[in-house]
């Protein structure tokens, strides 16, 4: 890192190491409520094959891929989450059945 003429020692660099905050797997009947996520490489909450989530008064912030990443999963609830520096897509979801996604402007 290039810091110019700024002393290294009075900047905050901070790294991820993880490549999802949460993974939520297979698991059924979930509710992710009321937490701040920061900094994972690829996903800040995924599941794949779950059922039942609900993500709700979140946030996810510095996400190297997608916020939230969920396939294959029925019956979703996302509400009240805030998806900020994320550098691929802020919610995606594949599902066959119910979404409900609620976003404020």
């Amino acid at each position: 890192m290039y810091f110019g003429s700024t002393n290294p020692s009075s900047v905050n660099v901070q790294v991820s190491s993880v490549d999802t905050l949460f993974n939520i797997g297979v698991r059924t009947s979930i509710r992710v409520n009321n937490i701040s996520f920061n900094g994972g490489n690829t996903s800040g909450i995924f599941a794949l094959n779950a059922a039942n989530i609900t993500v709700d008064y979140c946030d996810l912030n510095n996400i190297g891929g997608r916020g939230i990443q969920f396939s294959n999963i029925p019956n979703v609830l996302i509400d009240n989450v805030t998806v900020s520096n994320v550098l691929s897509s802020s919610i995606q979801v594949y599902s066959k059945n119910f979404i409900c996604i609620f976003i404020e402007y």
